[in-house]
C-alpha cells in the first residue's frame, strides 16, 4: 500500500472517538482565533474588495461571509473567507485554520453538520497538511509552506465532511496536488492573503469533484512525478507522511503559536526581546547607535522588506517593527500605515538594523537551520551601553488571553457583544452543537 492511499485510509477511518480533548482544545481555540481575525479582515481594504469581487461574480447563494453574510457559491466563499482571515497575518501558526476554518463552517452549515464532524474533519486536515512538511525546508526555496502543505490538508478535511470513500479521497488529493500553490515573492502584498483563500477553495473543489468522479493520480505523494517529487526533491522523505499514521495524532502533539501582534511571526521572536531590553532599561529611541538582530535561519526568510515602500510592507520587515517598537512602544493592527512608515525617525532607525545569521546556525544543512528557533537582539547605546536579549518564538497568547483577543477583533468587526459571548459559548462547546450554523449565525 502506498503513502497516498495509507493517507486516504486514514481520512476515511478516522471518528471523533480518536480525537484526545488535548487535541480538541486546539482546535477549539483555532477556530475562535480564526474567526476573530477574518472579522477584522472583513472591514480592511482586502476585505472590501474580496466582497465586490465574489459579487460581481454572481454564483448560487450557497454559503455565507463571515461577518457581513453575504451568501455566494462554496467556492467563492472559501475564497473570501479564507482571503479575510489571512489578511492581517494576526492568525495562528502554522497558519492552518485560514484554510482549514472556513472549509469546516461552509460545509458545514450546507450540509447542516455537528460540531462532532467538524472536530473530526478539522484533526484529519491537520494531519495530513502536517505530515506534508516531509518535503523538507520547501520555504528556502521561495514556496509559501501554508497554501502548499494546507491545499492538502483542505483536500483531505472536505472529503472527510462530504463523506467520500477511499477512492475518492485519493483521487481528491490528486486533484489537490496540481492546485497546491504559492511563491514567497509575494509577501507584504494583498496575494499572500489570497494564499489561504486560494488554499480553502481548491481543497473543496478538489472533493467536490472527486465525489463526482473526477479523477486524480491515486499514487500522487509518492508517484515518480508526483507531490514530493516536484516540491521536495532530494530533500523530501515520504516516510514522513504515514509514519506512526493513526497511533499519534499531530493536532494534540503539536503547540500552536497564537499571535499577540498582527505580523509575520518571525518578527514575534525579536520583538519580545527588544520590549524586553524597553521595559527593563527604558530605553529611548534617540538613545540608539545600532540594532543587531542574530537569527537561527539565514535572512531574509520571510522578512523580505528591508526598506519597506508601504505601511502594509512592514508587516514582513524586521527593520520596521524593531524601529517602530522603539518609537511607540507598542505593535497593533494601527501600526501597517503609510503615514506611520513614512515618519523620519522610522526612517532613520530602520538604517540602524542590521540582520545576520549566527554563524553557528549557518555551517548546519537548511533542515537543521530551521530547528534553531532562537533570535538576540542587541541595542548598541550612545553611552557606551551593550544591551542583549535571547528569545526563542516570541511572546504568545494563551488561554484567556486568546478569548480576549477573539472579544477585541470581534467588536472591530461589527459584531454586537451578546453575538460575540454567544459565539464563544458555542465554540466551548463544540462537541455538543447539533448544526454549525448556529455558529455562523454569530458571526455573520
Amino acid at each position: 500500500m502506498g503513502s497516498t492511499e495509507k493517507i486516504a485510509r486514514f481520512v476515511v477511518d478516522f471518528d471523533f472517538s480518536k480525537l484526545p480533548a488535548s487535541g480538541m482544545e486546539q482546535i477549539k481555540f483555532s477556530i475562535l482565533d480564526t474567526l476573530g481575525v477574518a472579522l477584522v479582515g472583513a472591514k480592511g481594504h482586502i476585505g472590501a474588495i474580496m466582497s465586490d469581487f465574489v459579487k460581481e461574480m454572481g454564483g448560487n447563494p450557497q454559503a455565507r461571509l463571515i461577518g457581513s453574510g453575504i451568501k455566494t457559491s462554496v467556492l467563492n466563499a472559501a475564497l473570501v473567507n479564507g482571503t479575510m482571515a489571512h489578511a492581517e497575518d494576526y492568525d495562528t501558526m502554522p497558519h492552518c485554520g485560514v484554510v482549514l476554518v472556513p472549509i469546516a463552517l461552509i460545509l458545514g452549515e450546507q450540509l447542516k453538520l455537528s460540531g462532532k464532524k467538524i472536530l473530526e474533519a478539522y484533526a484529519v486536515g491537520f494531519e495530513v497538511g502536517h505530515r506534508m512538511r516531509g518535503l523538507g525546508a520547501i520555504a528556502e526555496a521561495g514556496f509559501h509552506s501554508t497554501s502548499l502543505l494546507y491545499t492538502m490538508g483542505a483536500a483531505a478535511e472536505a472529503g472527510k465532511l462530504l463523506g467520500l470513500d477511499v477512492d475518492q479521497t485519493r483521487a481528491a488529493l490528486g486533484i489537490a496536488a496540481s492546485l497546491a500553490s504559492g511563491i514567497m515573492q509575494n509577501f507584504g502584498t494583498d496575494t499572500k492573503a489570497l494564499h489561504g483563500g486560494h488554499a480553502a477553495r481548491s481543497g473543496i473543489q478538489a472533493a467536490l469533484l472527486a465525489k463526482k468522479g473526477f479523477t486524480g493520480d491515486p499514487d500522487v505523494l509518492e508517484g515518480p512525478k508526483g507531490f514530493f517529487y516536484v516540491f521536495g526533491q532530494e530533500q523530501a522523505d515520504i516516510k514522513r507522511v504515514t509514519e506512526n499514521l493513526g497511533k499519534s495524532l499531530a493536532i494534540a502533539e503539536s503547540n500552536f503559536f497564537f499571535k499577540a501582534w498582527p505580523n509575520c511571526g518571525a518578527n514575534h521572536g525579536p520583538l519580545t526581546a527588544i520590549f524586553s531590553l524597553i521595559e527593563k532599561y527604558d530605553v529611548k529611541p534617540e538613545q540608539v547607535n545600532a540594532i543587531e538582530v542574530v537569527t537561527f535561519s539565514r535572512p531574509p526568510g520571510a522578512l523580505l522588506h528591508n526598506n519597506p515602500q508601504r505601511g502594509f510592507e512592514g508587516k514582513f520587515s524586521l527593520q520596521y517593527n524593531m524601529a517602530t517598537a522603539l518609537v511607540d512602544r507598542k505593535v497593533d493592527l494601527s501600526s501597517y500605515t503609510d503615514e506611520k512608515l513614512a515618519r523620519p525617525l522610522i526612517q532613520d532607525l530602520m538604517k540602524k538594523v542590521t540582520v545576520v545569521q549566527d554563524p553557528e546556525m549557518a555551517d548546519l544543512p537548511l533542515r537543521l537551520q530551521g530547528e534553531g528557533d532562537f533570535f538576540v537582539v542587541t541595542l548598541r547605546l550612545k553611552d557606551g551601553r551593550v544591551l542583549s536579549q535571547r528569545e526563542g518564538r516570541g511572546r504568545q497568547l494563551k488561554g484567556e488571553e486568546i478569548y480576549a483577543k477573539y472579544r477585541e477583533n470581534a467588536k472591530i468587526g461589527g459584531i454586537a457583544v451578546n453575538k460575540i459571548e454567544r459565539s464563544i459559548e458555542l465554540i466551548k462547546g463544540l462537541e455538543n452543537l447539533k448544526d454549525v450554523t448556529e455558529l455562523m449565525d454569530a458571526v455573520s
